[in-house]
């Protein structure tokens, strides 16, 4: 695998952080996976808006569970859903050399439900 771990560097999610919460969730919906959410991400700032029509309301954030000087995840076996299955099938956006392309998750296409 030549995954460099920029996607847990620095990772937008639809939402701010006080609106994580399980029904915002957009992967799992559980409490468990929402509080574990909460707790791993470090809010770098809110998403600029470029003009008034765009749509995206989210933030930046970084892993606490990722490690800087390994560029590997410290809790790889216990990853919310959302990390387990990024990129979700497609090519990488944050490297070109990486050839991580997720696990596949029944959970990821039905919202959450099993």
């Amino acid at each position: 695998m030549t995954c460099s771990g920029l996607c847990c560097k620095r990772f937008y999610l639809p939402m701010k952080l006080d609106e994580l919460k399980p029904s915002n969730l957009y992967l799992n919906g559980s409490k468990e996976e929402a509080d574990f959410i909460k707790d791993m991400v470090i809010w770098l700032g809110d998403y600029p808006k470029k003009n008034e029509e765009d749509v995206h309301n989210g933030a930046y954030y970084t892993c606490r569970h990722w490690d800087t000087e390994t560029h590997l995840c410290k809790v790889y076996e216990k990853r919310p859903l959302m990390c387990k299955g990024f990129p979700y099938k497609k090519k990488c956006q944050y490297d070109e050399k990486c050839d991580e392309v997720g696990e596949e998750i029944d959970e990821l296409k039905t919202g959450g439900k099993k």
